[in-house]
């Protein structure tokens, strides 16, 4: 079968190459999906050039551990040689054992790849545990499916489980243009916070303001620190997300008002987040680091399909839904992967010819 795959980490995408590899082989429990579409998320490629790899490297509880490079409670993290793509959509022809798993034959699902290195989902064939296919019902299309997990689930636990926005407050979010920062907007008009979206391009404002957003702060034009002034009358926010890094992310915690939170959830800027600590200081304010497959693992079976459920409703209400500007098939990657970091929309990879 095709599938894209590295064998060594890099800066560029040189490693990546389509290749022709075995279909992969069933154990008890898990299913055999056909894979009709994937997404491309920006965290496809930190796993491409090794960044999360590099960050657990520089961890203090991996010191001197030259070859194995554990997550906080010690789940192995994909690394090269490793199939790519992290989620998707796609039918169960087969199954290795098991109740459930036989309860998903024929079905189509939405599917998350584990962290083993032969399970991704950019490829013609996946082999995943059970309870990583989730049957999508007729209104979710493939497109959506194909999108399913990683920014809704990211969107819905950053503003509902964690920072637990209430009524009213103000949210503040860098890259609100992008599809998650669109999901955070629609999230505050059905929950009742208000949004400040963060754009580097005054061209996007328009959407965001049309989706909902309560102001939105165009950097190419204006000051951050000024305008989150001027929109709080000075009080500042007490709830921020950012995916951006750098000096951004350190205006972003300037903007937080007494006791306020920040959420890191990305490195998009590629830098380090700038701390302004002494305003930290004066502030009480809190800083926090998120990645999705860390805190799914923290959490009970309960807390999981309750998760899970919620985010299938608001995807069906439409708060959570996303949509697909351009697809890609796999032998397209290198075109793909251009338009994917261009910022004019979402891409994915489609399998089936759809």
């Amino acid at each position: 079968m095709k599938a894209l795959t590295v064998d060594r980490h890099a800066d560029d995408f040189s490693c990546v190459k389509l290749s022709d590899v075995e279909r992969p082989v069933l154990r008890s429990g898990q299913v055999l999906v056909r894979m009709s579409a994937s997404a491309i998320n920006p965290s496809d490629f930190n796993v491409i050039h090794g960044r999360y790899l590099q960050a657990l490297q520089r961890a203090v509880w991996n010191y001197q551990k030259p070859t194995s490079y554990l997550l906080p409670r010690g789940q192995p993290l994909k690394r090269a040689p490793c199939t790519l793509g992290s989620e998707g959509v796609g039918v169960v022809e087969a199954v290795g054992g098991g109740l459930f798993a036989r309860r998903l034959l024929g079905r189509r699902v939405a599917v998350v790849a584990a962290d083993s290195p032969e399970s991704g989902t950019w490829a013609e064939y996946l082999a995943v545990d059970a309870n990583r296919a989730l049957p999508l019902p007729k209104d979710i299309d493939d497109a959506q499916g194909a999108m399913f997990f990683i920014n809704p689930m990211t969107a819905y636990i950053l503003t509902r489980e964690v920072l637990r926005v209430p009524r009213g407050e103000y949210l503040l979010q860098t890259a609100g243009g992008s599809a998650l920062g669109r999901m955070v907007v629609r999230l505050g008009r059905r929950f009742g916070f208000r949004t400040i979206s963060i754009v580097r391009r005054v061209e996007r404002a328009a959407e965001l303001r049309r989706l909902g957003s309560d102001a939105v702060i165009a950097t190419d034009s204006e000051d951050a620190f000024t305008r989150v002034a001027e929109i709080t009358g000075g009080a500042g926010v007490g709830y921020a997300i950012d995916s951006v890094g750098g000096q951004l992310g350190g205006e972003v915690l300037r903007c937080l008002s007494p006791r306020g939170r920040l959420v890191c959830y990305g490195t998009l800027s590629q830098q380090n987040t700038v701390l302004p600590v002494r305003e930290m200081m004066m502030s009480l304010a809190s800083i926090q680091g998120f990645y999705l497959g860390n805190w799914l693992a923290s959490q009970s079976k309960w807390k999981l399909f309750s998760v899970l459920h919620n985010v299938r409703k608001l995807i069906g209400t439409g708060e959570l839904r996303a949509s697909a500007e351009r697809q890609f098939n796999l032998s397209d990657y290198e075109t793909a992967f251009a338009y994917a970091r261009s910022g004019a929309g979402k891409a994915l990879f489609r399998m089936d010819g759809g």
